[in-house]
């Protein structure tokens, strides 16, 4: 359903959405750090904090294990962390996180640390 998301949210906004495979990891940073306005939508993991791109497929049964509390494999081709997304420079006025868990995130003294807050620290 995400790419149906994509393309609707596209067609609102009158963008041309990042698809399946073009979704690659690479272009996916380089566009955060450029665009207006932010929707992703794609698989998403509390547990380990991380959006998956493409390649997503081959690595379906890392994803399973990782959301269980299992050990992550070299998947950093494919998954961005919430420490990776702190380190850009995001300038969108609007980001919607619309995937498993995007929301949630581990509770600190300084409060919920996940994707959420990694976008806010970002920009």
């Amino acid at each position: 359903h995400a790419a149906e998301e994509a393309r609707w949210v596209g067609h609102i906004l009158h963008a041309t959405p990042i698809l399946h495979e073009h979704a690659t990891k690479p272009l996916v940073v380089a566009m955060l750090q450029r665009a207006k306005v932010i929707h992703v939508a794609t698989h998403g993991s509390a547990v380990s904090g991380f959006l998956a791109f493409a390649g997503q497929d081959t690595i379906a049964k890392d994803i399973v294990t990782m959301t269980k509390g299992g050990k992550r494999g070299d998947n950093k081709s494919v998954l961005l962390f919430p420490h990776e997304v702190e380190r850009l420079t995001v300038g969108a006025g609007l980001v919607v996180l619309s995937s498993c868990d995007s929301g949630r995130g581990t509770v600190r003294a300084d409060g919920v640390q996940g994707m959420c807050r990694a976008f806010l620290v970002a920009g």
